[in-house]
């Protein structure tokens, strides 16, 4: 697991550049840590990712209804960039979602165009659930490479207060995944220093807002796809 001063550092030159938190952490490590170097070697990354296209071959995209959200994962050689098949990808979906029950997943390899295909579904209802979702790299109102949602249950609660708290989880919990490559219990993440507050723990962020609002929160479940 990566140190304190090395999320610190991550973070910031996120911030300062806009590049990936995965290459950050590249550069940051290859550099030892040298200001100097880490932010020559990041305006080389930022002037090659500006001429270069991304090798990465999966995305996510979404269908929120009234009743839940269906997240699709696909694969596209040639990315989706092309108008035509992001309208055929709209049209398949909305015929799946039909046929689709929701707190399911799915396996299924269906071919949309030449070169993508929708590899999956798997669908989340709106209950007495929370659901914090969280978009990272976004290339058009439904379609981004990396994904995750975290479900709360609470009770006697507004939950729509408890949404940005799921939210952040959600990015806390991609971001580390994204960082180490690795999975992580709900209790392991409760012990990170927080991404938004390097002061403080994630479980402190919690604590706090639990003993602001006088409410009892369930953290159930993480999904992360990326």
């Amino acid at each position: 697991m990566i140190d304190k001063n090395s999320i610190k550092l991550i973070m910031s030159l996120r911030k300062q550049t806009g590049l990936s938190i995965s290459l950050c952490k590249e550069i940051i490590s290859n550099c030892n840590e040298n200001d100097k170097r880490t932010k020559d070697i990041a305006e080389i990354k930022i002037d090659k990712s500006s001429k270069v296209v991304v090798n990465n071959n999966n995305f996510i995209s979404w269908i929120s209804t009234r009743f839940g959200i269906y997240v699709f994962k696909l694969s596209s050689e040639s990315g989706i960039y092309n108008n035509r098949n992001i309208w055929k990808l709209r049209n398949k979906m909305n015929e799946i979602i039909q046929n689709h029950q929701l707190n399911y997943e799915r396996i299924l390899n269906i071919k949309v165009s030449d070169d993508l295909v929708i590899l999956s579904c798997i669908s989340f209802k709106y209950s007495s659930n929370v659901l914090g979702l969280y978009f990272h790299e976004k290339l058009n109102e439904f379609i981004c490479r990396k994904f995750a949602i975290t479900i709360i249950s609470s009770y006697s609660y507004n939950k729509r207060k408890i949404i940005p708290l799921a939210r952040m989880l959600s990015m806390q919990c991609l971001s580390y995944y994204v960082i180490n490559r690795n999975v992580v219990d709900i209790k392991g993440i409760m012990n990170m220093i927080s991404i938004y507050n390097n002061k403080k723990t994630v479980g402190n962020i919690i604590n706090e807002f639990l003993n602001l609002n006088k409410c009892f929160i369930n953290i159930q479940r993480v999904f992360i796809i990326a």
